[in-house]
């Protein structure tokens, strides 16, 4: 009884939590109404969170003599990092636990070496929390690549030399003594893409988010409503299928050079295909057909309600996506997914991360 009691309670201050960062500042009635809870469990759970400092009174409203109304919000000096490591460049924001983001950098890459970027990203983030008044809570990477969640690891990104199996966990925990999670980028980017599109993905529980830039494909997967990693942090690699190809053996084959380092300049192919440079269509159709069969092959399997295309190659109205959505519809088995475009830019990914650490932020608090 008392380990349900427990729960119960964890449970009631999560939806306090999250019912603040929402739709603060509020009072403790529209508290009440919103989430159903007894005013006592409201009162008590309100101050336990207070005494925690993650959440003050930002407000007291009210006329006359009588006890003025207290507003509760989120405070906005509990802060986290987030980091998003890409083959060009990385990015960094400072964000409160209610996303507000306090300050944000990106910075390309001048020479693509480990230590000369994590020596880069560190002078970064030591400048942000420098200015600005509040304690770092947490860090949060998306990268790209493959990622050992549980550990902590960035096992490998191609163009980055010496960027092999580096432990940004033990790395960023030793110097800033908080947590890190180090999460796939595209994951970080179907969690943002959910956030900020409730309107067409609020109610969906399994869903396919697909990605094609210059640099790579890769794909995220929402499975009855959470986001698969898979047994070895290495779900998605959609273009590491094997395709029924004699030339080319992988999709992501297609979109790199034969030394697979240097990515094929995707975008102004698709120029000079849509002058009618024949080579460049014929190489467009290549991708397509490719593109086609693997997005049929995923869904056949995972039967999403929605599938996502995300990144600059799948922007509406381009040949690769006109092909993509002509191949689908001729393939398809059963049932067909709906597919929508992305709502999000390059930005996603690190704002993903943010919006996972925030989560597990919340949930330190119910502890």
């Amino acid at each position: 009884m008392e380990g349900s009691n427990i729960q119960m309670r964890q449970n009631n201050m999560r939806t306090i939590l999250s019912a603040i960062k929402d739709k603060g500042p509020i009072s403790k009635k529209e508290l009440q109404e919103i989430t159903k809870l007894s005013w006592g469990t409201v009162t008590n759970l309100v101050n336990a969170l207070v005494q925690k400092d993650y959440v003050y009174i930002c407000d007291r409203q009210g006329t006359g003599a009588g006890r003025k109304i207290e507003l509760f919000d989120i405070d906005n000096k509990k802060l986290m990092v987030a980091v998003s490591i890409r083959n060009g460049s990385f990015s960094v924001i400072l964000t409160d636990l209610k996303g507000r983001i306090k300050s944000s950098k990106t910075v390309p890459y001048t020479v693509m070496e480990k230590d000369h970027i994590l020596s880069k990203m560190v002078a970064v983030i030591d400048s942000l929390i420098a200015a600005v008044n509040g304690k770092i809570e947490i860090i949060s990477f998306a990268t790209q690549g493959f990622v050992d969640k549980e550990n902590g690891i960035s096992r490998k990104i191609n163009r980055i030399k010496n960027w092999e199996n580096v432990n940004l966990k033990s790395l960023f925990e030793e110097r800033y003594q908080v947590p890190v999670l180090v999460e796939h980028d595209i994951n970080c980017t179907l969690k943002y893409e959910t956030f900020i599109n409730p309107a067409e993905l609020a109610d969906v529980q399994n869903a396919l988010l697909i990605s094609v830039e210059d640099f790579g494909i890769g794909m995220a997967m929402l499975v009855g409503g959470n986001i698969y990693n898979g047994a070895h942090g290495e779900a998605g690699e959609i273009g590491e299928i094997l395709l029924d190809d004699q030339e080319q053996s992988t999709f992501a084959q297609l979109l790199y050079n034969k030394n697979e380092q240097d990515p094929i300049n995707l975008e102004g192919i698709l120029y000079v295909a849509k002058a009618g440079n024949e080579t460049a269509k014929a190489y467009i159709e290549k991708i397509v057909s490719a593109y086609g069969r693997t997005l049929v092959n995923v869904t056949t399997v995972f039967d999403p309600e929605v599938v996502i295309l995300h990144g600059r190659i799948n922007e509406p109205g381009s040949l690769i996506t006109e092909g993509l959505l002509r191949e689908y519809k001729k393939y398809a088995f059963g049932q067909q997914a709906k597919v929508i475009f992305s709502k999000s830019d390059n930005s996603a990914a690190v704002n993903g991360a943010a919006l996972i650490a925030g989560e597990i932020l919340i949930d330190s608090s119910i502890l």
